[in-house]
């Protein structure tokens, strides 16, 4: 018999030579052993193996099926228990045949038939019928495959006393069962419910005496247990199926086992056009190629073999922007994720897409009206600048030629023609004052400096040094705590302190010294200025509306100016990424509080 024919053997096969030594084993017998049994004696097999009787005392060579089988003996299942290299205990019916050249023996094929799990199942049943009576399990002994002759107390239960009792016949299920045992010669098993009880029952023969005995078990818990499994399954299925995320599921070759009803509506390809296909087929056939670019389907292709063969790839598990062509030719954005389960087998990958198509819309709409807002708001400030420029001429004239009229023709014309002339000089000059304020409200955007790091400390003291005069006919005095240094447009910054302690003098108590206190607190990535004042303080109905250009609380006649000074601050500090905000009590003062980044 060559190597050959023994390798096909698909249980443990020895050859043995005349000698008794092994000239060739099989995989699967050297499997038991861990190494190589050529030239192997039995003692040897029985050394290494420890192979025994079933009852587990020892065994001598002369023994072994093969020692009959070379002494010319046909040696049929003999019982041996055997431990493998890896310390399982397995049971083994060995058969060994002589091979035989005319009379003499050449050598001895020995097969041995692994019968483990049916050693377990008998030494089970033994255990259960040695004290039926008294056993939780049904125990029952059908005649001929369908009297019962037996029935311990859980038998009856199960069956229905008394009609499962001794002397009647058996279920018809059960005894089509019993009697099949009987015909085979061999263990029968089947599944049977009384109510709402599930039992497996063994159908044990014995031919000799034309009996079946049945040993059975209770399996109401795993029914039940595989029940809510079944229900769970359904309801994940019904969640899979029915989401309006696209979702699809591969087996371990890759080949697609879900595509649900979310895909279908997504790509326009119907489940049955997709299912058995390899992925990255479908995932190419889709694509968008102007999206994807040249070499996308090796690209698809390698992706999927890395996801299958190791289960990994460095963007697992991560939303990514895709887009895809369905038939009619429209383009679809969508966001996916991919995952891999590993299975005994390798690894499944899934993967949810949802459709972002209309997200994608609204964001491009958005961007190209904050595109169109912007270009409007430099064309609004650049008109606003020129206008205001173009203006100066024309109203300087007015302005000059009404103040000439007044001092030359001032008396001599009668009392209301004064008037009027009063009312074009103090309108122009108004006028004036607006146009070169406008003209500052359009420079805080148009005419600025990149931000760098900037001493807000010296930009506080350039800011007394201008404001000095005024300062001091207020009786004012500033104090400030230590302030850092901030990334900054140096001139704006300047602009910014000056307006607010302008707006502190401005609105100060009457009678009363003015005091300015800038302070400094540390925020996560930026600073908080604070400028406080103890002035005549406003109602917090106020608070937003004095930072909006031209606003004001009071009549010109009670404080002078235009309004726009804090809306001038609030576009510097905006323009610089920062907020400004206001806290007031009337009558004891206010406090600005403003934003500007770390250096």
């Amino acid at each position: 018999m060559s190597p050959l024919t023994l390798a096909a053997i698909r249980q443990p096969a020895f050859l043995f030579e005349a000698d008794g030594r092994i000239s060739a084993a099989n995989d699967l017998a050297e499997a038991l052993a861990d190494r190589p049994l050529g030239d192997s004696t039995a003692a040897d097999v029985i050394a290494v193996l420890r192979v025994r009787r079933p009852d587990g005392t020892p065994v001598v060579p002369t023994e072994l099926s093969v020692s009959r089988a070379l002494a010319g003996e046909e040696a049929i299942d003999v019982p041996l228990a055997i431990t493998a290299s890896d310390g399982r205990a397995v049971h083994v019916l060995a058969t060994a045949s002589p091979l035989r050249d005319g009379d003499s023996v050449t050598g001895v094929l020995c097969v041995w038939q692994d019968v483990t799990e049916r050693r377990r199942a008998e030494t089970a049943l033994e255990s259960l019928a040695r004290f039926p009576a008294e056993n939780p399990n049904p125990v029952l002994r059908l005649a001929d495959g369908r009297t019962i002759v037996y029935a311990n107390p859980a038998a009856l239960t199960m069956l229905g006393e008394p009609a499962g009792g001794p002397g009647r016949e058996a279920a018809d299920d059960i005894a089509r069962m019993a009697t099949t045992a009987l015909a085979s010669g061999t263990m029968q098993e089947m599944e049977y419910s009384k109510g709402d009880e599930a039992y497996l029952l063994s159908f044990v023969p014995v031919e000799d005496r034309h009996y079946v005995n049945i040993y059975g078990k209770s399996i109401t818990k795993r029914k039940r247990a595989e029940a809510k499994i079944r229900e769970s399954e359904e309801q994940v299925r019904n969640l899979i199926e029915n989401s309006a995320d696209g979702i699809i599921i591969t087996d371990e070759k890759g080949w697609l086992t879900t595509w649900n009803r979310g895909m279908e509506m997504i790509t326009g390809l119907v489940a049955g056009d997709v299912l058995g296909r390899p992925a990255w087929e479908i995932q190419a056939g889709v694509v968008n190629e102007e999206w994807a670019g040249t070499g996308y389907r090796a690209r698809y292709r390698a992706i999927w073999d890395r996801l299958l063969q190791d289960g990994a790839y460095p963007q697992l598990n991560r939303l990514l922007d895709v887009q895809i062509r369905i038939p009619t030719g429209e383009i679809r954005h969508l966001q996916q994720m991919v995952f891999t389960t590993p299975t005994p087998r390798g690894f499944q990958v899934g993967g949810i897409l949802r459709d972002i198509t209309e997200q994608k819309r609204a964001e491009e709409a958005l961007l190209r009206f904050t595109e169109d807002l912007r270009q409007s708001n430099e064309d609004l400030e650049r008109f606003a600048y020129v206008s205001s420029h173009d203006l100066q001429e024309p109203l300087r004239s007015i302005v000059s030629f009404s103040q000439l009229l007044e001092r030359r023709y001032k008396g001599r014309l009668d009392d209301d023609a004064d008037d009027y002339i009063q009312f074009i000089v103090e309108g122009g000059n108004r006028m004036q004052d607006l146009i070169q304020d406008l003209l500052a409200y359009s420079r805080a955007n148009t005419k600025r400096q990149e931000l760098r790091p900037t001493d807000a400390e010296k930009v506080l003291a350039a800011v007394e040094r201008d404001l000095a005069v005024q300062l001091r006919e207020a009786g004012a005095v500033i104090t400030h705590d230590p302030v850092p240094v901030v990334m900054a447009d140096p001139l704006q910054l300047e602009q910014v302190f000056a307006n607010l302690v302008s707006n502190a003098i401005k609105f100060r108590k009457p009678g009363e010294p003015l005091r300015v206190h800038v302070g400094a607190r540390g925020m996560d990535g930026a600073w908080e200025f604070s400028v406080s004042d103890n002035g005549i303080g406003m109602e917090t109905e106020y608070l937003e509306r004095i930072f909006v250009i031209f606003q004001r609380l009071h009549t010109k006649d009670a404080y002078p100016g235009t309004g726009i000074g804090l809306a001038i601050a609030k576009r510097i500090v905006e323009r610089h990424g920062g907020r400004i905000r206001v806290e007031s009590t009337p009558g004891e003062g206010s406090t600005f509080f403003f934003t500007l980044p770390a250096a």
